[in-house]
């Protein structure tokens, strides 16, 4: 797969320059947090648990950033989120990421882009990271895989040492998220807490919380885990595709898209097929 021009461009001053005036603007502050600000005292009261906290932190490390670009130009070049949601270890040295969003950020014609992946971007500052937490750039190989009305998967090829830390991201999410089931058995019914994880205008990952609400065709609030769930939730452009928690539902382990957005506030998702996750022996 050919890599992203390099030659500086519109887009990229563009981006830049959204990310310098997201961190000034004092509606972000108050409705995105950044991994190094997110902890109990941004949730609300009756979801101020560490259960939460710790599903959410394991969240950021598997949210991606996309970049979008055409293969005939580089100027033209679209931004979104995605999500990690498997591993595929297939022969030797195929070690490989699978990547989930939604299709409309990735585009109609499949075979005429290329798709860029940043991984573990958290902070404006990289070159104050740790070694083991570095921006890490991929790209798309393979086919995309059409996996319902707007959501789509890819995989990229990875080195073994990226390979096993996201593996290792995956099992402890996994982890977090059984220790958080047991205690939401407790608080399924009042909890409507949600979680949008994405990279807004390109920017770090941040998380946003809402809440999410479920009206039925008879005016029920009842839970069907294959319709899109609607929330209130801020969101900005470059957010479609992160990954979205939600508290409180009795299927909490499946994973959801955001799919759309409407000024600050999102207003649907929905879930990721289970088929749609792969493993490494």
């Amino acid at each position: 797969m050919a890599a992203l021009p390099t030659v500086k461009s519109e887009f990229d001053v563009t981006t830049k320059n959204y990310c310098v005036k997201f961190k000034l603007n004092p509606d972000h502050h108050t409705y995105f947090k950044s991994k190094d600000n997110f902890s109990d005292a941004c949730l609300p009261k009756h979801a101020k648990h560490q259960s939460i906290v710790e599903l959410v932190e394991s969240s950021f490390k598997l949210c991606v950033k996309l970049q979008i670009s055409t293969i005939h130009t580089k100027y033209s070049r679209r931004l979104g989120s995605g999500w990690i949601c498997g591993v595929n270890e297939s022969g030797p040295d195929q070690y490989k990421i699978r990547i989930v969003t939604a299709k409309h950020v990735i585009g109609a014609d499949f075979k005429k882009i290329i798709i860029s992946v940043q991984l573990y971007f958290h902070r404006f500052d990289q070159g104050d990271i740790e070694k083991t937490d570095r921006n890490v750039e991929l790209f798309a190989s393979g086919q995309i895989e059409s996996c319902g009305d707007d959501i789509c998967c890819f995989e990229c090829c990875s080195d073994l040492g990226t390979f096993n830390k996201i593996k290792q991201d995956l099992e402890k999410h996994l982890k977090s998220l059984n220790t958080f089931i047991k205690y939401n058995q407790y608080t399924r019914d009042k909890n409507k807490v949600c979680f949008l994880l994405s990279h807004p205008h390109g920017c770090i990952c941040y998380v946003s919380i809402g809440e999410r609400y479920i009206q039925n065709d008879d005016g029920s609030d009842d839970e069907d885990p294959n319709k899109e769930i609607t929330y209130t939730i801020a969101s900005c452009q470059g957010s479609s595709g992160g990954y979205v928690l939600y508290l409180g539902l009795n299927n909490v382990k499946t994973k959801r898209i955001h799919l759309k957005s409407r000024s600050l506030f999102s207003i649907s998702s929905k879930p990721i097929l289970e088929n749609m996750i792969l493993k490494s022996d």
